[in-house]
This record gives structure tokens, sequence and C-alpha cells, in this order.
């Protein structure tokens, strides 16, 4: 009787457990909510996106400046780079 509940108690220590693996999808996963001022607005507005999300919007954001420099023939500033 003993060793049963001894031995449910385990496996519900090791099933309660994530790999590392798990807490990094879990970390990618979770949301992140930032606030953005708007302009003619005196309210902020709320967004929410995963962090794999916000770095995809980052990324797009980077790659829009260095298009607009670019486009613009400003060959002085370097290109926004990771």
């Amino acid at each position: 009787m003993i060793a049963q509940a001894l031995t449910a108690a385990i496996a519900m220590v090791f099933a309660a457990q994530t790999t590392p693996a798990a807490d990094h999808e879990n970390n990618r996963n979770r949301k992140v909510c930032r606030q953005d001022q708007s302009t003619g607005s005196i309210l902020p507005r709320r967004i929410c996106h995963s962090r794999s999300e916000w770095a995809a919007v980052l990324e797009k954001q980077g790659d829009d400046t260095n298009n607009a420099l670019v486009r613009r023939g400003n060959n002085k500033i370097q290109p926004f780079q990771n």
C-alpha cells in the first residue's frame, strides 16, 4: 500500500517536470503585451503578441527601415543588422 502511494507520488513528480526544450517552446509562445502610442490619440493602444511574433514584427520593421534608406539613396548609414 505504501509502496503504491510512493510510486504514484514519484510518477507525478516526474510527469510535472518539463524538459528544457518544452520550457523554451513555452517561452516563445508566451504572450507579451506592449503599449503603442499612435499619432492623433492620447490613449495608448495595447498590442499583444507571442515572443516569436514580436521577433518577426521587429525584423520586418528593420527590413522596412533598410529598404527606405536604400530607396532614399543614403549610403552613409549602414543597414540595420541583427
